[in-house]
């Protein structure tokens, strides 16, 4: 009879079924583990516990009983207790959060890098939540590059959620979404299944601030998609939340309520209170984009108690001015004035809330004074992110202007509203601005950009028409699709029969008849059948048709400054890899290592185009983008090295030297003998200059 596992070979097991996302079954083995664990290993069987939870929202139960834990701990262990303490507390914030995100921060002092590393994010955050930016700002610095640290991927995920979280609290929105684009990358590619839908809903959050709908539809989707056939409700509903803001900023109010109030339940049930300022929050731009004021004050009205830091200053959560505008278009101008006091009295207001803030006063000045703050709010927007919120201040100028009588002079302001809604996306509130002014053209089915079907292969296949993303399953319709992107646009009816129905004896003419007419039913007039051939109909954007004409133009032009422009948009459209959700087809998968293969073509481009220009660092930035598509490509480590030393990077070299050291241990490749030359280069360059040690 053989012997029962030990607790240690039990946590280990738990740990790989966390990385597979198998949740139930880790949850098991680290309640077993921990049952017989001694005392070296009982706190890391809590700490497991812990992530395992944060993946299901937070818990004030489990983060008590580690601070207990850590009371009775001393040196590492201690540390590590009261970091996943804290980080449980985050999500559910109360004025105690700080002190314990403190206290680890303390601990962690002596520790290894990554609990130090952690400790400092998980500080930097929960002060941003309490409206502390300037002392976030200082513990978040150090850090921003952590996701090159080694650990296991559940471990980045939650630094990543903590980085990302305190860097839009300080209003770095470009970071925080360049962090998630390139973890996504490496948990895809890695395999890391399990932690990959929170990934891509910090993705699709960060999507947000900078109004990048179409990604942040993309990443919501998947998210929904694998956390709910994981078991993930709290991520299912995180990831529904940001689907819902998606949605209700495209002008798709129905479909953004009803993942709203399903996004609403799943937090709930989970405990992630402060992540409920999200489906919120897209319930109130529901409201606002279809003109339901009266629904948007009273959805404003509890905004004040949302969790901790949400209701103060915070660049996570912009409602302010949205409370100002609605209680002004209700009609209640002294409760409106009321809210702009609150409003101004905010401390630490960062480019957007100053932007908006401006928009809100403008809309209760004078007729003298109103006209200088509209001017002044268009160009505090040239600081902030959002050209979505751009766009609302240009369409109330020209409201304003309208109801002072001044048509014309609205007219202009009307047109750039119209204009910067319809090329986010934000076909409703393009509508509406357009039924102001008949100098701007209302949508129509000739004229209105969405008239055009667009198909969008990079990440989940998705079909866009009449200005609404709809997602394409993997269904038999769908695949007809996801065949049809892989194989270039076009198959014989042989071919695609085959890949179809690949134990079928019949012959698949008439079946495919059939299923060709469902497609069509179902994703509208994207593919046509031409004798023997299946193709995307005459107008069907795609956006890997694209990506493959520009790659191609600019190795034809090669050395030419017009190759990097024609590059640059190519790596631009290739948001991730060719629908990643689609894994039994062998031709899929050729074409995603084909298109993967050119974009990393597409980044030593630009690589080489910005070292001809003498910019080393950005020719870095560029082979990192591809490190991140390729991590383990020792080749790419090794130049990015090379480059920094060559041009007295000896900071940015060392550091480069060590995420090639930490690649090497998680692909399990040799150091080659290119990298021990690099050592001794750097070794050398610091021992002359030892002031320029990283």
């Amino acid at each position: 009879m053989s012997a029962a596992p030990s607790s240690a070979s039990l946590y280990g097991a738990a740990q790989s079924a966390l990385a597979a996302g198998q949740f139930e079954r880790a949850a098991e083995m680290l309640d077993q583990a921990l049952a017989g664990a001694d005392e070296e290993l009982r706190p890391d069987v809590l700490c497991a516990q812990a992530r395992l939870k944060a993946l299901s929202g937070g818990d004030p139960v489990l983060a008590a009983r580690l601070v207990e834990e850590a009371a009775i701990a001393s040196g590492p262990a201690r540390a590590r207790l009261l970091v996943e303490a804290a980080y449980l507390r985050l999500y559910t914030y109360d004025d105690a959060t700080v002190d314990i995100a403190r206290e680890a921060h303390a601990a962690a002092a002596d520790g290894d890098e990554t609990t130090r590393a952690r400790a400092a994010i998980i500080l930097g955050g929960a002060l941003a939540l309490a409206g502390n930016a300037e002392e976030s700002a200082r513990h978040l610095a150090g850090n921003v590059d952590l996701l090159r640290v080694s650990g296991t991927p559940q471990e980045s995920v939650h630094l990543l959620n903590n980085l990302t979280v305190g860097l839009a609290s300080l209003e770095r929105y470009d970071e925080s979404q360049a962090l998630c684009r390139r973890h996504v990358r490496v948990l895809r590619a890695v395999g890391a299944d399990g932690v990959l839908p929170m990934a891509l809903c910090l993705l699709a959050n960060a999507a947000y601030f900078t109004t990048d709908l179409d990604l942040m539809e993309t990443a919501a989707t998947e998210a929904v998609d694998l956390a709910r056939s994981g078991g993930q409700g709290t991520v299912q509903g995180f990831a529904a939340g940001c689907l819902a803001l998606a949605l209700a900023v495209r002008g798709e109010h129905e479909r953004a309520r009803d993942q709203a109030e399903t996004a609403l339940v799943l937090l709930t049930e989970g405990g992630a209170l402060i992540l409920t300022w999200l489906p919120r929050y897209a319930q109130v731009m529901a409201a606002l984009g279809s003109g339901a004021w009266e629904e948007a004050v009273a959805l404003l009205a509890g905004f004040g108690e949302l969790p901790g830091g949400m209701s103060r200053r915070s660049g996570l959560l912009h409602w302010r001015a949205d409370q100002v505008e609605a209680l002004w278009r209700t009609g209640r101008v002294e409760h409106a004035r009321a809210a702009l006091e609150e409003f101004l009295a905010l401390p630490g207001m960062g480019p957007w809330d100053r932007a908006t803030s401006l928009r809100a006063r403008a809309l209760l000045a004078g007729k003298e004074e109103a006209e200088q703050l509209f001017a002044q709010a268009l160009a505090a927007h040239d600081l902030a992110a959002s050209p979505f919120e751009r766009a609302r201040t240009e369409w109330c100028w020209g409201e304003w202007l309208t109801g002072q009588g001044r048509a014309e002079d609205a007219r202009s302001h009307l047109a750039a509203a119209h204009r910067g809604f319809a090329e986010l996306g934000a076909w409703a509130w393009s509508r509406r601005v357009a039924e102001l002014c008949d100098g701007v053209p209302a949508p129509d089915s000739t004229s209105h950009p969405s008239a055009v079907i667009r198909v969008r292969a990079f990440g989940p296949l998705t079909v866009i028409r009449n200005g609404r993303a709809e997602p394409v399953p993997l269904d038999q319709p769908g695949r007809v699709l996801h065949y049809l992107v892989a194989s270039g646009g076009a198959m014989h009816v042989d071919q695609l029969a085959a890949m179809l129905w690949p134990d079928a004896d019949l012959n698949g003419s008439a079946r495919l008849r059939n299923l060709i007419a469902r497609t069509r039913q179902v994703h509208g007039p994207v593919v046509v059948r031409k004798g023997v051939i299946v193709r995307w109909a005459d107008g069907v954007e795609v956006d890997v048709h694209h990506f493959d004409e520009l790659s191609r133009r600019a190795l034809q032009r090669r050395a030419d400054p017009e190759s990097a422009v024609l590059a640059a948009e190519a790596a631009e459209l290739y948001r991730a890899d060719l629908t990643p959700m689609e894994r039994s087809s062998h031709e899929v998968a050729i074409a995603r290592d084909r298109l993967r293969r050119s974009y990393l073509t597409m980044l030593d481009l630009l690589a080489e185009e910005e070292l001809r220009a003498g910019r080393p660092e950005a020719a870095a930035g560029f082979l990192r983008r591809a490190l991140e598509a390729e991590p383990s490509d020792e080749t790419r480590h090794v130049k990015i090295t090379a480059l920094l030393l060559d041009h007295g990077d000896l900071v940015g070299a060392r550091a480069a030297l060590a995420e090639a050291g930490r690649a090497a241990s998680a692909f399990d490749w040799p150091t080659s003998d290119r990298v021990a030359e690099l050592e001794e280069r750097l070794a050398a360059a610091l021992a002359v200059s030892p002031s320029r040690r990283a």
